[in-house]
C-alpha cells in the first residue's frame, strides 16, 4: 500500500513557498518563551518538536523547511519559537516528517506545515507555515499525525481521517484534504496514527487496525493491508496504543506492555531484532530494597528486595552495603512470580570494621533471566536504615 511520492510535490513546493511568503510577510511570529516558562506536554517527530505550556501556548524548535514549526517562517530553530495565530492548545503533535496538529481546549482541531497529500485537513493543498483550522466543524478529543495523514476522535468516539489514501480507513485508496469517516460504525478510546499505518483501541479494549501491514503491524499474524479497520493483535483490555513508522505497542488494563511489527532495530523491546507478526511481551521489571534493614550483628545485615518481573523467569539479585570503613555483600537468585514479590536478602559483612545501628548506603542489582537469556537489569544506588534487632 505504500507508494512512491507523486510528483506533485514540485507543484506543492512551489504552491507552499508563495503561501509561506504571504504568511510570513503578514506574520513574522518569532516569539520565543520565557526562560519561566513551564511546558504541560511534548511530542517529538522526526527532525522536529513541539509542546504546550501550562498557559497553553504552542511551541516548536528544529527542522522548519516545510514550516512544521507553525512560527509563519520556513527557517529551523533551535530553540523553541511560539506557534504563531495566538490559539491555545490543548495538547500539540508533531508529525513522523514536515505537519504538525494541534488541539485547542475546545476540540477545534488546527495543523500545519507540509500538505501534499491534504494532511492539514483544511480541504485545500497548498502547504503553510501557521496553523489552518481543520475542515468539517468537527470537534475533537484527540489527534494524531502521521506521515502524510492524520486522524483524530470526537468526543463520541467516532473517528476520521485525512491526507494519503489507503490508509484513511475509509475503504478508498483515493486521498483527501478534509476528513473523512472511518469505516465499520466502531467506537474507540484511544487512537494513533503512524507512517503508513493507523491502530486504535475499541470502547471494549480491543485494538483494530488499517493502512500498510508490510511488516505485520496489525499484529494479526499476517501481513495483508487493509483500507478499512480490522481486527488487530488478539489483546484483551487495551486502556493505550502507539505505531511507529513500521511496529506498534499496546498497553493493558494491567500495565502489561506489547509490542509487533517491524523488530529490525530492537523497537519491539523483546531481547530480540527479529520481525514479530503477533504480539510479544515487552519485559518488564521493577526493583527496590526496604529502606530499613535488620542488624543482626556486627558482621551480618538482613535485609528484603522487592523485584516485579515477568513470571517463569528467575531474578538474580546482588547487594553491596557499605558503611563507613565496613562493607558486605549478598548474592541471591529468586524465582520471579509476575507480581511485586519479596526476596530476603543476607549481607554478610568481611574485614574488620563492624555494622552498627544508623545510616549505610545499599548498591543494588538486579537481572533478570529467562530461559538462559538476559531479558533484563537494573543497578542503583539507595540510603537505607540499620536497626539494630
Amino acid at each position: 500500500m505504500r507508494r512512491a511520492r507523486d510528483r506533485a510535490r514540485p507543484v506543492a513546493a512551489v504552491l507552499f513557498s508563495v503561501a509561506s511568503a504571504l504568511v510570513l510577510a503578514a506574520c513574522n511570529e518569532t516569539t520565543r518563551p520565557a526562560s519561566s516558562t513551564t511546558l504541560s506536554s511534548v511530542s517529538a517527530g522526526f527532525k522536529h518538536s513541539c509542546g504546550v505550556s501550562t498557559g497553553g501556548t504552542a511551541y516548536c524548535w528544529g527542522d522548519n523547511d516545510l514550516g512544521q514549526l507553525g512560527n509563519g517562517s520556513i527557517t529551523r530553530s533551535p530553540i523553541p519559537v511560539a506557534v504563531a495565530g495566538g490559539l491555545s492548545f490543548a495538547v500539540v503533535g508533531a508529525g513522523f516528517f514536515y505537519h504538525t496538529c494541534g488541539l485547542t481546549n475546545a476540540g477545534a482541531g488546527y495543523c500545519w506545515g507540509e500538505n501534499v497529500f491534504g494532511q492539514l485537513g483544511n480541504s485545500v493543498r497548498p502547504g503553510t507555515s501557521a496553523p489552518v483550522a481543520v475542515s468539517g466543524g468537527l470537534t475533537f478529543s484527540a489527534l494524531s499525525p502521521g506521515f502524510e495523514h492524520t486522524c483524530g476522535l470526537t468526543a463520541t468516539g467516532a473517528a476520521y481521517c485525512w491526507g494519503r489514501g489507503g490508509m484513511l480507513g475509509d475503504g478508498s485508496d483515493a486521498s483527501s484534504s478534509s476528513p473523512v469517516a472511518v469505516s465499520g460504525g466502531l467506537s474507540f478510546t484511544a487512537l494513533s496514527a503512524g507512517a503508513y499505518h493507523t491502530c486504535a483501541v475499541t470502547t471494549g479494549g480491543s485494538a483494530f487496525c488499517w493502512g500498510d501491514n508490510a511488516q505485520g503491524q496489525y499484529g494479526d499474524g499476517t501481513v495483508v493491508s487493509r483500507l478499512v479497520p480490522g481486527v488487530g493483535p488478539a489483546l484483551t483490555d487495551l486502556t493505550a496504543i502507539a505505531t511507529g513508522a513500521f511496529h506498534s505497542c499496546a498497553i493493558n488494563a494491567a500495565g502489561q506492555v506489547f509490542c509487533w511489527g517491524a523488530g529490525g532495530s530492537g523497537a519491539l523491546g523483546d531481547n530480540t531484532f527479529a520481525n514479530r507478526l503477533a504480539p510479544v511481551a515487552v519485559p518488564s521489571f521493577g526493583m527496590n530494597i526496604d529502606p530499613t534493614a535488620a542488624l543482626v550483628d556486627a558482621h551480618k545485615v538482613e535485609a528484603s528486595v522487592l523485584a516485579l518481573c515477568q513470571d517463569d523467569a528467575h531474578v538474580l539479585i546482588r547487594v553491596t552495603l557499605t558503611q563507613g570503613g565496613a562493607t558486605g555483600y549478598a548474592f541471591e537468585i529468586g524465582k520471579c512470580t509476575g507480581a511485586m514479590t519479596r526476596y530476603p536478602v543476607r549481607i554478610r559483612g568481611f574485614g574488620r570494621d563492624a555494622f552498627v545501628a544508623g545510616a549505610a548506603r545499599a548498591e543494588l542489582e538486579g537481572i533478570v533471566y529467562h530461559h538462559g537469556r538476559v531479558i533484563d537489569a537494573q543497578q542503583w544506588t539507595r540510603n537505607i536504615t540499620l536497626v539494630a534487632e
